[in-house]
């Protein structure tokens, strides 16, 4: 293969580019002396494009953009909504699962012991004054809160501050707050301790987390450590709202990769609708087809009049009476060279629905969301939906897992040594191994969750229980979590509610036996009572 060199003058901006990091050396060779043997992603010459590097995020004005963003533009606005709704909903819901084989514990007792310990900490959570550090917001409240305040500005600072009555409360701080101090005095200090401060957040050589430097509003920086210095508890950190790379400290919004389009459209949508109000107003004119003066017959002048001249020659003046003629005025006699146009700009454009539903899908793509489930429009066939919806609750499932083992669990776990702290609740063995890093099985056994997330409603529901039920029959699945996926509730307390009522109604209907039916007179209410108190 014969190579030839180009001009100086075409490779005169590919240099300049090198010189400024933005090609690489290959890219820059091949442009001087022929082909380069490196794969740099380009199937032809600079059909990449310019390589860029993203290592300096501007954090701040992301943040403000994604804000500005949800504050005014709807389709931000109903994305993050969306999400929140069928992410969190009503708040994720405790259920403690202890490991019976671990602890060595009798399985019943186990569960009697995650009941209380369920009902204990929903009363906790049910009051805005234990829970929240601003004594606003219940639990549910601020899981909402803080998955918003994630998806929006990237990330949010979670601080457990300890209450009065010896229980965490949970306070949420905005990431804006969250920055590298200006004071030398502080910065030396992370120095001498071996650290650094990326983005108000201290970091030691192993990249770990180490404290917080949070703006106050007298204009100074508080430190807030990771971990507490006397108890080593967990006391503050970051949730995220998306995926980060490894070295990412701080997170970024879910509108940064869309804000873009989200503003665009959103032009675009209020230019048509502009256009389609300023075209209401202007019906028609009248055309000039010859240079002579007009008439102007439409108003008579520069104001409209209920009286107008639209002719005034030989044969004597003609006049139009606008209020008894309208609606459905008409133009007769006009002078000559003059004739009515309608006015039509085909405006709205007609194919802005259907560019917007291009956008939207794209959007919800990105974002794992269906686009039925964004735009609220369901409108396919069952398997379609019923596709859309299985698609969707593998996204739930892996969100809600994220979201309970970075936020709900290390509040789960505080506010259970609290508990038994305090006496409450009694877990043999659990503050002992908590002190013990060697006990970390015995620890872990007593802290094991799961958080249960609102269900999806069904678009068949019989087609559904008929499928699990076969399930359940042949041994593929376990009746808990057939309860779980249908209805989220735990099988379980399923059953003991059940049972209690089932009783109730079997005591309810005594009354009517004792006052003499039988079977023979009412076959039907004894077949009935027969068969509640079998299943009880």
């Amino acid at each position: 293969m014969v190579k030839t060199k180009p001009s100086f003058r075409k490779i005169r901006k590919p240099i300049a580019e090198a010189v400024h990091g933005m090609i690489d050396v290959d890219t820059l060779a091949s442009f001087v002396g022929g082909e380069s043997s490196t794969w740099t992603g380009d199937k032809f010459l600079g059909g990449f494009g310019i390589t860029k590097d993203y290592d300096v995020v501007d954090h701040t004005l992301l943040r403000r953009r994604s804000k500005q963003l949800f504050t005014e533009n709807l389709y931000a606005r109903g994305l993050i909504r969306r999400l929140i709704t069928n992410e969190i909903n009503k708040g994720l819901s405790l259920e403690a699962t202890p490991d019976a084989d671990i602890l060595d514990i009798d399985p019943s007792d186990l569960a009697e012991w995650s009941e209380i310990t369920e009902r204990r900490y929903m009363i906790w959570g049910k009051n805005p004054d234990l829970c929240d550090y601003r004594q606003s917001r219940t639990f549910g409240a601020l899981q909402r809160q803080a998955r918003l305040m994630a998806l929006v500005s990237g990330d949010v600072l979670v601080v457990l501050r300890q209450g009065s009555t010896g229980l965490p409360t949970v306070d949420l701080v905005d990431a804006e707050h969250v920055s590298t101090p200006l004071s030398d005095t502080m910065i030396r200090a992370v120095h001498n301790r071996g650290n650094t401060v990326v983005n108000g957040v201290e970091i030691d050589s192993a990249k770990r987390h180490v404290a917080f430097f949070v703006l106050q509003s007298n204009g100074t920086w508080r430190r807030i450590t990771a971990k507490g210095s006397r108890t080593g508890r967990k006391q503050a950190w970051l949730l995220y709202g998306t995926e980060r790379l490894i070295d990412d400290v701080r997170g970024q919004s879910i509108l940064a990769l869309i804000m873009q389009s989200l503003k665009e459209v959103d032009r675009y949508r209020d230019a048509e609708q502009r256009s389609a109000v300023v075209n209401s107003m202007i019906a028609m004119w009248v055309e000039k087809t010859e240079d002579k003066l007009g008439t102007l017959p439409m108003t008579g002048g520069a104001t409209r009049r209920d009286t107008v001249t639209t002719q005034d020659d030989s044969n004597g003046r003609k006049d139009i009476e606008f209020s008894s003629n309208m609606p459905g005025m008409m133009l007769q006699e006009l002078q000559h060279g003059e004739k009515p146009t309608s006015y039509d700009t085909k405006r709205p454009n007609v194919n802005f629905g259907v560019f917007e539903a291009a956008i939207l899908s794209a959007i919800a793509w990105a974002n794992e969301v269906p686009p039925e489930t964004l735009l609220l429009q369901f409108q396919n066939n069952y398997s379609a939906s019923r596709g859309a919806t299985n698609e969707f609750k593998m996204y739930l499932d892996r969100v809600r897992t994220g979201f309970g083992e970075e936020f709900t669990t290390p509040i789960y776990q505080d506010w259970l040594i609290s508990e038994v702290l305090n006496q409450n609740i009694t877990a043999d063995g659990l503050l002992q191994a908590w002190r013990t890093p060697a006990m970390w099985d015995i620890f872990g056994a007593w802290m094991l969750s799961d958080w249960a997330g609102a269900i999806k409603p069904n678009v068949d529901l019989l087609k559904e229980v008929k499928a699990y039920k076969e399930l359940v029959d042949e041994g593929y699945i376990t009746r808990d979590r057939g309860s779980r996926e249908l209805t989220g509730m735990k099988y379980s307390k399923v059953v003991q509610q059940l049972f209690r009522e089932n009783t109730e109604l079997v005591k309810a209907k005594q009354p009517l036996l004792d006052a003499g039916f039988t079977k023979n007179e009412n076959p039907e209410l004894t077949e009935t009572m027969d068969e509640e108190q079998n299943n009880g």
